[in-house]
């Protein structure tokens, strides 16, 4: 897509989702596939020819900057807020599980540690919503499932937040990420997250918004139990939760954000002359 407007003289934002997409191994003669089945170079081009790249966290800004000399706009995953957001919590002992929300991706999501979570928490309710992605890896989790754990294989996008309420906490355990859209849920739905590899910027350990193990699958599965049985200590990382995303990520401002970049770019330069049609044979300038 970036190739194609770079001919015609269009200009581009690229959004960056993951922190694993800015990694340095995206060069320009690397011809290995990246996760999303691409070849690691076409990264690089959309890198460093796009007009304007848009981040989600200062870490990302940092690596971009340091990974591929680019510059960049921080605008943060927006949420929409209201006043009654709080009086739809309900109590800690009404809530019903431990839960996990993500794809089957054994190399990055890692739902199996959330499996084998359950299976060392028999006292505990645990919920898996997960997205078929591999096909191999759903069925090996649905045929290991314990008793105590629930798969549901799809939830629609508009009724996740039901599940997210009855949540008693959120179970990250990522290897990588951008910023979570599931910890906005969490922090609008009033449940306190434990991640076992990702902290977005600090947000869990430098504002206390959760609980961050550094990998630490045993300290997990204590948080967890923790959070389950001290409702005081919930109810503080839920709330202080809810008040870093109304801070820095409510989604009126982050729309502004993203309406003044894109006016920025529409009377920057001018756009570049358009490529002679010759050009589409050679899509890619390397």
């Amino acid at each position: 897509m970036i190739a194609d407007c770079n001919r015609q003289g269009i200009k581009t934002i690229l959004c960056v989702a993951n922190d694993r997409d800015l990694f340095e191994d995206y060069s320009s003669n690397n011809l290995e596939l990246d996760h999303y089945g691409m070849p690691k170079w076409k990264g690089h081009y959309a890198l460093t020819t796009a007009s304007c790249i848009i981040v989600q966290t200062a870490f990302q800004q940092q690596m971009l900057q340091r990974n591929f000399n680019r510059s960049s706009v921080l605008i943060r995953n927006p949420v929409k807020l209201s006043q009654d957001d709080k009086k739809k919590w309900i109590t800690r002992t009404q809530r019903e599980f431990v839960l996990w929300i993500g794809r089957a991706d054994a190399f990055n999501k890692q739902p199996s540690i959330f499996l084998d979570l359950a299976k060392h928490c028999p006292d505990l309710h645990f919920l898996m919503i997960v997205n078929r992605t591999d096909e191999a890896e759903l069925d090996s989790l649905e045929a290991d499932c314990p008793d105590n754990l629930r798969i549901i294989e799809h939830v629609h996008p508009t009724k996740i937040l039901d599940f997210i309420l009855r949540a008693r906490v959120f179970v990250n355990t990522s290897r990588y990420e951008g910023f979570p859209n599931t910890f906005l849920q969490c922090a609008v739905s009033g449940v306190p997250i434990v991640s076992l590899q990702v902290d977005p910027d600090g947000m869990l350990t430098r504002n206390r918004c959760g609980i961050y193990v550094s990998g630490d699958v045993a300290k997990l599965k204590e948080a967890v139990i923790d959070l389950v049985d001290n409702s005081d200590k919930a109810d503080r990382l839920a709330n202080a939760c809810y008040q870093y995303v109304l801070e820095y990520h409510e989604y009126r401002e982050r729309v502004a954000e993203m309406a003044a970049c894109i006016e920025k770019l529409h009377v920057a330069e001018p756009v570049p002359e358009k490529a002679p049609w010759w050009a589409a044979m050679k899509r890619y300038w390397r």
